[in-house]
């Protein structure tokens, strides 16, 4: 028993020693997956950040191109095959994008803001609880019940404030939407091409809005220019008619293009671009006709009648725009059409708004 125990000790120093040796490759192996690990990373980051700097490359060539290229033919032209066709293309373009992961994540950007989403609901509420006040704030501006003794031009910039946050709730929504749709992690292309379009229906429905409310009866233009009552109720009645199909229209077709620029190379967009300039060019049309004399009989109009014949020229010029983009576009002039779309409905609505301004300041000169 007593001659047993060296050649025990022995055999347990060989496994202790196997042991270490085990332990000593198991850390150098786990030393070297940790290198690979890192080397793995690293690469990925420098990777994701090429891919960056070459996406900015080609936005940057993309805007080269649109800017160089704009009157040059870039696409086939259009025929009836183009238009049967529509439908398909559309179908396809919005079936390759990821719906399903969109309300996930927006549910998630939601919830990784708290303090904007109060922010917001407080605004709301301060809007709401003052709009009563907005409201009797302005018919006490106009100068029917003040009387023209004691009109001052302040009160004509007080008015048309007043106008732009009585219609500021919807817009901002809008464009709060597309502020937080823009930075959604997990969406792919969709939720960029969503923000973007938001934004520019966020944009085009305050311009919409604030012309609305200043043309209704108790609004800027018939309570302190005095233009014609009955003028004015048919043109707004023409552009709240039309409004939701214009602004429906818009949305989708700049959607519609936004993932285009993703897809690199689909034409979706080409024809919902020619039904938008028609119905453009439908409503420049109905506004002209409803308007027509519309400053006639205004306290203004011995002042103005240059810029009222003008501001025609101008309207009737924009509203020829429509018709010259939709021939650009059947020509295949895709990127010169979409310079043109991209500024005809804001070009229409600024026009009213730039009348407006003019007015009010030639109200201060009165």
């Amino acid at each position: 028993m007593l001659a047993a125990h060296p050649e025990g000790d022995a055999a347990g120093a060989d496994l202790l020693a196997e042991v270490e040796s085990l332990l000593d490759r198991r850390e150098r192996l786990l030393d070297s997956l940790g290198e690979v690990y890192l080397q793995l990373t690293s690469q990925v980051v420098e990777r994701e950040g090429a891919w960056r700097d070459q996406a900015s490359l080609a936005g940057e060539f993309r805007t080269l191109l649109d800017r160089n290229l704009v009157w040059m033919p870039s696409h086939a032209p259009l025929g009836l095959g183009s238009v049967l066709a529509w439908p398909r293309e559309v179908a396809a373009l919005l079936a390759s994008e990821e719906w399903r992961a969109l309300p996930g994540a927006a549910g998630a950007a939601l919830a990784g803001h708290p303090v904007l989403l109060l922010a917001l609901g407080l605004a709301l509420l301060l809007w709401w609880r003052y709009l009563g006040a907005l409201r009797t704030r302005l018919l006490e501006l106009g100068p029917r019940r003040c009387g023209w003794t004691q009109y001052r031009f302040h009160m004509a910039l007080q008015a048309l404030l007043i106008h732009l946050l009585l219609v500021l709730p919807a817009p901002s929504l809008l464009v709060g939407a597309a502020a937080l749709l823009r930075g959604l992690p997990g969406a792919g292309t969709l939720a960029p091409a969503l923000a973007e379009s938001l934004h520019h229906l966020g944009v085009l429905l305050l311009c919409a809005l604030f012309l609305l409310r200043v043309m209704s009866p108790e609004g800027f233009a018939a309570q302190h220019l005095r233009w014609d009552a009955g003028g004015l109720r048919a043109a707004s009645d023409r552009l709240r008619l039309a409004l939701p199909v214009v602004l429906s229209l818009a949305f989708f077709v700049r959607f519609l293009r936004e993932l285009e620029d993703a897809a690199d190379g689909a034409s979706a967009s080409r024809v919902a671009a020619i039904a938008l300039a028609l119905v453009m060019t439908a409503l420049a049309v109905a506004l002209l006709r409803a308007g027509r004399g519309i400053t006639a009989g205004s306290v203004l109009a011995r002042y103005d009648r240059i810029a009222d014949r003008g501001g025609y020229f101008l309207f009737f010029a924009v509203a020829a725009l429509p018709l010259l983009d939709v021939v650009l576009e059947i020509q295949g002039f895709h990127f010169t059409a979409n310079a043109l779309a991209e500024r005809m409905l804001p070009s229409l609505l600024l026009l009213g708004v730039a009348r407006l301004v003019l007015d009010t300041g030639l109200l201060g000169l009165v």
